[in-house]
């Protein structure tokens, strides 16, 4: 039977609605802050526009990226949290437009923050220029009156999976982007401009977060450049210019008793122009649980035997399935038949029915309490192993600790420093020993010109002094005089050939 054309009519009235929704579900995949009301006029507050489309955004129950796009224009923005979880674990924000904070500095104190991503996974923030308008309040703070502390221009918390490329920042009131509690965050091609003279303006802080990269960003600020904070672990930092501004700086830790250290940093082929510091550790001169070095960050062992050994380190003591194995300390050949030995420390021994398997990690400075001779011996699925009266013992392979590598300075007055007498304009100085564990530091490949005489400083702590700084390939002058360096309870060695000359390394 052949369709007639009353019947091809009424098909396409019935399927016509279905194609037109299918249309508009994909184009709402595209949330365009002026179909939310959005003025982009730089005077009305656009912020309940922001806060519309970031709803239908998070919302969004898509298959593929949903975005929620800004176009060119001026927006104002008052305090605006972008808040989550969302629905869509693939939202990108595209800004093609500026964002801009009002210059009355009272209407974001009480929050703390200009603008918030909060509990939010699997988000791509893209271009964008944010104006914060911190000059007025740093006007304050050079005055007599009494200030706000001020807003962090852009803030992370609890996120993770996040991208933040080719964005710019320029004078924001406190911190410029803060990444807190989070994890896997990659800042990329993000610039961030302040006066030199702006007061904690610091460029990207980052705190209890994980697995953070900032790569190709070029930041001029009033403070740190970039400021790592307590709880920081498995940070990256590459081809990052700065300056001004007050250095790449850990810290400062130790200001509270109870405090989470810094754990596996590498910071690579960075530049510093006429900043303040250039590679700093910072801490204060009080007792603290705090510590920079390097750790285990939970490895997972599959031996050649088929037993699972994880391992992981919690408040400078190592805790593993056995809580009540006392750590041995014995040598090891540095290789293969090798009558040079190395100290080893046991930290577990996990028993089973049919065998011992030990867990080691190989660290400097031990004063070795047990000596065995052992033969080396390799298993692909292990780092390293060695042979002992044991069925197996698997070396932990611990991540480095803090490592530069690659930097170049000019004209920076502290080019390479620790500092654990850390006390910022010298009001209410602690008069205490600094009980922050500073260990694993290695620098290498450093060059440039020092604007001080003291182009190296490790000013550590009494009680607690630093341990494993290993320097080479430094090369650092200063003007038409020999450059020095000066060290404090430091233990470390420096090779051969850098300047200045790291004798006072114990």
């Amino acid at each position: 039977m052949g369709t007639t054309p009353a019947t091809t009519i009424l098909l396409i009235a019935l399927l016509l609605p279905l194609v037109l929704l299918q249309s508009a579900t994909a184009a709402e995949k595209t949330f365009n802050v002026l179909n939310y009301g959005a003025k982009a006029d730089a005077v009305t507050d656009d912020s309940p526009a922001f806060l519309k489309a970031w709803s239908a955004v998070c919302a969004a129950a898509t298959s593929s990226a949903a975005t929620m796009y800004v176009p060119s224009g001026q927006y104002l923005l008052h305090p605006t949290l972008f808040y989550g979880p969302c629905v869509n674990g693939n939202i990108t924000v595209q800004i093609d437009g500026h964002l801009v904070a009002s210059s009355n500095y009272t209407l974001y104190g009480a929050k703390g923050y200009w603008l918030k991503f909060d509990r939010v996974k699997g988000l791509r923030i893209q271009g964008g220029y944010l104006h914060g308008k911190g000059s007025a309040l740093w006007a304050c703070k050079a005055g007599s009156g009494t200030c706000p502390s001020g807003a962090t221009s852009l803030l992370f918390n609890n996120v993770e999976d996040v991208l933040l490329t080719s964005l710019t920042s320029v004078d924001s009131e406190l911190y410029h982007i803060v990444i807190d509690s989070s994890s896997n965050v990659q800042v990329d091609a993000v610039k961030v401009n302040a006066s030199g003279t702006s007061p904690n303006t610091d460029g990207i802080h980052v705190e209890e977060s994980t697995g953070v990269k900032i790569m190709n960003t070029a930041i001029k600020t009033g403070d740190d450049c970039i400021c790592i904070g307590p709880g920081t672990q498995n940070l990256w930092i590459e081809k990052v210019t700065c300056g001004p501004g007050h250095g790449i700086s850990i810290g400062s830790l130790g200001k509270s008793a109870d405090e989470a250290g810094v754990q596996n940093v590498t910071v690579k082929n960075v530049a510093f122009s006429g900043s303040t510091n250039g590679l700093r550790i910072k801490s204060w001169a009080r007792s603290s649980s705090s510590f920079a070095k390097g750790a285990f960050d939970n490895p997972v062992f599959y031996c050649s035997t088929g037993i699972m050994i994880q391992i992981f380190e919690n408040e400078n003591r190592y805790q593993t399935r056995n809580r009540n194995f006392r750590p041995l300390e014995v040598l090891v050949p540095v290789a293969n038949g090798s009558e040079e030995m190395e100290a080893v420390i046991i930290i577990d021994v996990l028993r089973r029915a049919k065998a011992n398997v030990i867990v080691a990690s190989v660290e400097d400075k031990l004063e070795v309490v047990a000596s065995r001779k052992v033969k080396l011996v390799a298993d692909m699925f292990l780092k390293e192993a060695v042979e002992l009266p044991y069925d197996l013992i698997v070396l932990s392979g611990g991540l480095p600790g803090i490592t530069y590598d690659g930097a170049t300075m000019d004209g920076v007055k502290n080019p390479i420093i620790i500092d654990q007498h850390y006390c910022p304009h010298d009001i209410d100085c602690p008069a205490e020993s600094s009980g922050v564990q500073i260990s694993d530091i290695t620098y290498n490949n450093i060059k440039g010109t020092s604007a001080t005489q003291a182009a190296v400083t490790f000013n550590c702590s009494s009680s607690t002094p630093c341990q494993g700084i290993k320097v080479s390939n430094v090369q650092l002058t200063y003007m038409s005089k020999p450059s020095m360096s000066y060290c404090e309870y430091a233990y470390g060695s420096a090779s051969t050939g850098v300047v200045p000359p790291i004798n006072c390394l114990q």
